[in-house]
């Protein structure tokens, strides 16, 4: 979780490292000629006229992203549904790989959940899952207009990136300076190539919005890492090469915070969503790219929720299918990252220090009885949430676990470093985390734990949903103001 002057300086550094905008203007009701309030329309726009749309995300797996891809692609269906002389076939591509999309796919387009529960979730963000759901909804809504229409309108996720360990492990196995080279060198141009090749064999039908960091939306020879030898090109740069920079245009996205843009035109725009031409951006020394542009989000407080920290047996024996994987590919950079990662995850909800899988396995199977719903209220538990905040200090990767977790920022907590106080504090400190851990298990978990997190649910939000998705809604709505 970033904080307040860490986002300031990273949207700072990205902007001036990466950014873009051609002048266009658009045709949008605004206090500023210059600027447009419904950038969501105009993504919408120009899918249908260009060979690719691509749209960054100033952080990973945002709501806020997902829920702008969801307006776009709805207003790209109002596009397409009066014309009913052609199909219409928009292929989204997420930032994974092809077996990933593939399971997200066969969601959105039979309803089936059951591979994306064993395959994604477990080891997805909350929110990212809600996307997929929203995305369902956006099916049902094309299925009832085709219904009414002989040419189709058809909507598939792909995915080309290199990530699925189970046909691509040599990924995982290699060292870091091997790493760092395939992200600086391979990645992006494995990437393109890949798209490259599917666009040419599809035909004109098919149009193609991508979703993707911020930084793969950037053109021209650029520094990928933080030292100074990891010049490379970036996913941008090989599709503008291959189909030209007009057929290519991009759309970065960040979030409009108060301590940037403080006494410039955005603080008019701050509770809504503005995109902007490059030549009345507040920054003089920003890279200005063909066919880009800026949109600029509200500031919001909810961040997002890691399923992997989701108290659940469920999740736990899932965890631990990946770490026997990673094990065997020790001790490649990746597998031991994802590998340390999972281990403390476990550590943290269940409280056993565990070496090995085969610890896990075992512990698992001697402990069939263990309360993992009665977790967030134990003693323990408390004690070891109370030494993340103390060693946050030292550690920031404690910063993200908490955030994740829905713990408030260590900030907030004046109390921190009293244990007493904590103890006595700890029922109100761990409300917003348990019923996050509360959405996790109603949404995947084993029936009898879905039963008594819905339980839950329903007596802390007073809201009876069947759709997991809902009170991490209503989460966003009631506790943060977000909408």
């Amino acid at each position: 979780m970033k904080t307040s002057a860490d986002l300031k300086q990273s949207f700072l550094l990205i902007l001036i490292l990466l950014f873009c905008l051609s002048a266009n203007t658009f045709s949008c009701k605004t206090s500023n000629k210059d600027y447009c309030t419904n950038p969501d329309s105009v993504i919408a726009s120009e899918i249908n006229k260009k060979k690719v749309v691509m749209v960054g995300e100033f952080t990973h797996d945002d709501y806020v992203w997902y829920n702008a891809l969801v307006n776009v692609i709805n207003y790209w269906i109002v596009e397409c549904q009066n014309d009913k002389s052609q199909n219409y076939i928009l292929n989204l591509v997420f930032e994974t790989d092809s077996s990933s999309a593939s399971y997200i796919n066969y969601f959105v387009n039979t309803g089936n959940d059951s591979l994306l529960r064993q395959k994604i979730m477990p080891f997805d963000n909350l929110e990212d899952c809600e996307c997929y759901y929203n995305l369902r909804n956006v099916k049902d809504k094309i299925d009832s207009l085709n219904s009414k229409r002989s040419n189709e309108i058809t909507i598939n996720i792909l995915g080309f990136e290199e990530y699925d360990i189970e046909t691509n492990k040599d990924y995982y196995g290699k060292t870091q300076k091997e790493a760092e080279s395939w992200f600086i060198n391979d990645r992006d141009k494995n990437i393109s190539g890949r798209l490259i090749n599917f666009i040419r064999n599809n035909n004109e039908n098919n149009h193609y919005l991508l979703e993707y960091g911020d930084a793969h939306l950037q053109r021209g020879y650029v520094r990928k890492l933080s030292y100074e030898d990891s010049y490379g090109y970036y996913l941008a740069h090989y599709l503008a090469e291959e189909f030209g920079d007009d057929n290519v245009v991009s759309f970065f996205q960040g979030i409009n915070n108060d301590n940037v843009f403080q006494g410039t035109d955005f603080e008019n725009y701050k509770n809504e969503s503005v995109l902007i031409p490059m030549d009345k951006f507040p920054f003089e020394n920003v890279k200005k790219e063909k066919n880009s542009s800026y949109i600029l989000r509200p500031m919001h407080n909810s961040n997002p929720h890691y399923f992997p920290l989701i108290i659940s047996k469920y999740i736990a024996e899932r965890l631990n299918e990946k770490i026997q994987i990673y094990e065997k590919l020790l001790p490649g950079y990746k597998a031991n990252q994802f590998y340390a990662e999972y281990l403390k995850i476990l550590r943290i909800i269940t409280g056993i220090e565990f070496k090995n899988c085969s610890m896990i396995s075992e512990w698992l199977k001697s402990n069939p009885n263990f309360d993992w719903l009665g977790r967030f209220d134990s003693k323990e538990f408390s004690n070891i949430i109370y030494h993340l905040y103390i060693d946050t200090t030292f550690h920031n990767s404690n910063l993200w676990l908490l955030s994740q977790f829905g713990f408030p920022d260590a900030k907030q907590i004046n109390f921190m470093f009293d244990d007493i106080n904590w103890i006595e504090n700890w029922k109100e400190l761990s409300k917003y985390a348990k019923f996050i851990n509360a959405i996790g298990i109603y949404w995947i978990g084993y029936p009898d734990e879905k039963a008594e997190a819905k339980k839950y649910l329903v007596q802390t939000s007073g809201q009876d949903y069947n759709e997991p998705e809902k009170y991490l809604q209503w989460y966003r709505k009631t506790i943060f103001k977000d909408n």
